[in-house]
């Protein structure tokens, strides 16, 4: 056999190392809501309500809600992603030149200047917005350098259609209300850490699609994502 092709089943959140989940009222639901650590797998507190398995290479300790708990696990393989490869057909790329931003259109030449409601931190290479629901503009953003994003960005009722990938790291709070535009359905894809929070309306999305971090994943508050959230665990890209 020199090849198995078919697809392999993914946990609804995943880490290439250890993960701890901390308090009560986080949920992991779903036919595919599992958590799965290629380390140790831990709780505090109430533990989280985990729908399926709860499993790790090494110790699984804590509560977990009805999830069988699974240690000794074989590894789950989380791919070593670079967000860059998927910014083919991006709405927005964001950059920067001699310390000052640049934006290109689609397929366009890259100019100076900033999207709608962006801003631009030179000296660590950030972009930020406070959304609104109509600010920023609607779209996939490929973005060099790192992400913060507030405000209220969409609302429950119409999220924002909005993809993020950054070659750095990406950090999500305020009311994001947001729906995938990328075509492989990535929500947000950092080559760094991503830190999710939020404070939304009980029984809203907030995220639905993929969520990758090349580094670590940090997540509190009380936000929903439909989708998939994997953390490779690897080394923080320069500049994130």
């Amino acid at each position: 056999v020199e090849a198995i092709v078919g697809a392999v089943p993914m946990p609804g959140i995943a880490a290439d190392g250890n993960l701890s989940f901390a308090g009560a009222g986080v949920e992991v639901a779903g036919a595919c809501g599992g958590a799965h650590a290629n380390g140790n797998l831990s709780s505090t507190g109430g533990g989280p309500l985990v729908a399926t398995t709860a499993s790790a290479t090494g110790t699984v300790t804590g509560a977990f809600g009805p999830a069988a708990k699974l240690p000794g696990m074989d590894e789950v393989v989380i791919p070593d992603l670079n967000p860059m490869n998927y910014c083919g057909g991006a709405n927005f790329t964001l950059t920067a030149v001699g310390g000052a931003p640049w934006i290109q259109i689609g397929a366009g030449i890259p100019t100076p200047g900033l999207p709608p409601g962006w801003t631009y931190t030179a000296g660590t290479n950030t972009w930020s917005f406070n959304g609104t629901p109509l600010l920023p503009q609607a779209g996939t953003y490929c973005v060099q350098g790192n992400v913060v994003a507030a405000g209220s960005t969409g609302s429950a009722v119409a999220p924002k259609p909005m993809s993020i990938l950054a070659s750095g790291s990406i950090r999500v709070e305020g009311q994001p209300y947001l729906t995938s535009t990328h075509p492989d359905g990535i929500q947000l894809m950092a080559g760094g850490d991503i830190y999710l929070s939020g404070n939304v309306s009980a029984g809203t999305i907030s995220y639905q699609g993929m969520i990758y971090a090349g580094a670590q994943c940090s997540g509190q508050g009380n936000a929903t994502g439909n989708g998939q959230m994997l953390c490779a665990n690897g080394a923080q890209p320069a500049g994130a």
